[in-house]
């Protein structure tokens, strides 16, 4: 290991005396503290008296609940613990869970679709997402319902040719079943652009270039930087990423290597203006 120690100049013998650090400069002066200020919070009346507003309508709403008699709590508690009650709100419940799971793992799917370079998958998302975000969910209910007098039977084989397997679509078309597709079918237009939203919310920050010396090609020196770069981008939350021409295979190898996939191919024109 060697070890280097940085000196400082030294002092020509012609320089006069004030100038040699080895004389006393004169008494040490105190150090000056820094001015402090005391930084004071912006006053917001009208926030405190929009807050106190929001709890005196609360109090009231509470209280007109509690003591109106018109609204026959016991009578409401009534009906709502008999059993025809109680099955409903179980299968509203149960409803509720599979549509939310199924419609979240669709809206995953459109989501895809509409970040997908490919140009029928993001029409064909576009166009669902619309169109069930548009038309009332009671239509869609209603409609659902309905479908066994459009198609009386389901058939899955060959388009436009012959069926495999051939089922009666009332049989399958249950109540319970019709909700939770009509359900997942809405939420999955919903949950589409939410998932969307979160990953176009996602900051990507380029990598511009990593070049190493052909003297020095070889050692890892690459490997190593595009790794801490990477390891630092994605510290702060960010997503790292890269470009680099088709014809350069040992950069590819090198990406790939540390994790780095293919994400789109981009096509560029160059134009050169003669003289």
């Amino acid at each position: 290991m060697t070890e280097s120690v940085v000196a400082a100049p030294p002092v020509p013998p012609d320089s006069p005396p004030t100038a040699r650090s080895d004389l006393p400069l004169g008494p040490a002066r105190p150090p000056v503290r820094p001015r402090t200020e005391r930084v004071l919070p912006l006053h917001r009346p009208w926030r405190w008296v929009a807050t106190a507003a929001v709890l005196v309508l609360l109090a009231q709403a509470g209280h007109g609940l509690l003591t109106n008699p018109f609204y026959q709590w016991g009578r409401f508690a009534y009906w709502f613990t008999r059993p025809v009650f109680v099955d409903g709100l179980l299968i509203t419940l149960q409803v509720a869970a599979y549509s939310t799971v199924l419609g979240f793992i669709g809206g995953i799917a459109l989501a895809l679709g509409r970040l997908s370079s490919n140009p029928v998958l993001r029409a064909a998302s576009w166009v669902y997402i619309w169109l069930f975000r548009s038309v009332p969910l009671i239509v869609v209910l209603l409609f659902l319902y309905n479908f066994s007098a459009l198609y009386p039977t389901l058939s899955v084989g060959v388009p436009f040719g012959p069926a495999f397997f051939t089922c009666d679509e009332s049989r399958l078309a249950a109540d319970i079943v019709v909700a939770v597709v009509g359900l997942t079918l809405c939420e999955a237009a919903y949950a589409a652009e939410v998932v969307r939203s979160g990953l176009l919310s996602v900051d990507w920050t380029e990598i511009s270039a990593v070049c190493t010396h052909p003297e020095h090609r070889g050692g890892g020196l690459a490997t190593r930087l595009v790794r801490a770069v990477a390891a630092g981008i994605r510290d702060r939350g960010d997503v790292p990423f890269l470009h680099t021409t088709e014809s350069n295979t040992s950069a590819i190898r090198l990406y790939e290597s540390l994790g780095f996939t293919l994400r789109r191919r981009t096509s560029f024109l160059s134009v050169r203006v003669p003289g």
